[in-house]
Order: structure tokens, then C-alpha cells, then sequence
């Protein structure tokens, strides 16, 4: 499974088009959200290689980071929520963000469903990232703060305007 990590290490990761360091393609700023897909211990060098999906330059595209050189800065989008709550549906404690602003939900077949106006809050285990539509992130409940979250199996899109912590559609804390 894939999920939204931040960048916490306080440095640039260089990510590369191959998984053996070679062909630059971009950068991956602190504070900087993206998605991760895998590792590999696979390659010559016998660093690990984390795959990940990144916004370079406003296209999304595949890349990898050297996992050696990447140490803080795979951290999970989790550790940044605002608080963490078991809403009793079953799920154990999961994270809470609030919407920066409109984000559009989707059910898990890709469909569109409606529209979460800004402010509102949300709950997700992981930090999920969507098999087919990567930059879009499972939610499991929703609703305004205090009040009964609606439970849900949904993603939305997180990436309308840009993968920086402090713009992009999810308001947290850089914990």
C-alpha cells in the first residue's frame, strides 16, 4: 500500500528517474508532502531505494529517493495530524486533519461524490494513497469539529495546490 509521507529531515532528497541514483529529475523539499509506494534492496549500490510519486514542477510523476540520504525525511503524513481520536466505528485511533480549503470526494471506485466545504474535519488511518489515482487519500469519517464525524470510505484529492505542508488542502501541525 501506498501513503502520504512529509519530508521532515530538513533537507532536499534529490529524487532520480532509476532506483540506482542516476538521472536527476527533482527535489523534494522540507516540509514537502508526496507519496510513498515502496522500498527495494535490490540495487549495486546496496542502499535501499524508496519509490515514491511527487509533484515536480506542477506534473505529478514517479521517482525514487536514496534511502540512506532520505533518513527523517520519509516520515508518515500521520505524525502531522492535528490529533488523533477513535471515533468508534471500528477503525482503533486514527488521524485528524481539517480541510484547508473545498477538497472533492470520490468513493473507492474513482466516482465522484461531493464536495467537503473548507473547514471541515476528517479522519484517515494511514494516510492511504489510492491504487489507481495516487494523489488521492482514503478518509474514513468527516464532519465539523465536536460534532458526529459521518462515517465513510472515500478518498479525496489533497493536491490541488501544491504538496507543501503549509498550503496544501490539509491543515495538521509539523509535529
Amino acid at each position: 500500500m501506498a501513503h502520504f509521507c512529509i519530508n521532515r529531515s530538513g533537507k532536499n532528497l534529490t529524487v532520480t528517474r532509476v532506483n540506482n541514483g542516476e538521472g536527476v529529475i527533482g527535489t523534494i523539499k522540507p516540509n514537502e508532502v508526496f507519496v510513498w509506494l515502496h522500498e527495494w534492496n535490490g540495487n549495486a549500490g546496496g542502499a535501499d531505494s524508496q519509490a515514491i510519486y511527487f509533484q515536480n514542477n506542477g506534473t505529478f510523476e514517479n521517482g525514487w529517493i536514496n534511502g540512506a540520504t532520505a533518513i527523517g525525511g520519509i516520515t508518515p503524513l500521520t505524525r502531522c495530524s492535528l490529533y488523533d481520536v477513535d471515533t468508534g466505528y471500528g477503525n482503533g485511533v486514527e488521524s485528524v486533519f481539517q480541510t484547508r480549503y473545498a477538497v472533492c470526494r470520490y468513493d473507492a471506485s474513482g466516482k465522484y461524490v461531493d464536495t467537503l466545504p473548507a473547514n471541515t474535519f476528517l479522519t484517515t488511518k494511514n494516510c492511504t494513497s489510492g491504487e489507481t489515482y495516487r494523489k488521492r487519500m482514503h478518509i474514513s469519517s468527516y464532519g465539523p469539529d465536536g460534532g458526529d464525524p459521518r462515517q465513510c470510505n472515500s478518498f479525496i484529492d489533497i493536491t490541488a495546490a501544491g504538496m507543501q505542508f503549509n498550503s496544501f488542502a490539509l491543515k495538521g501541525t509539523l509535529r
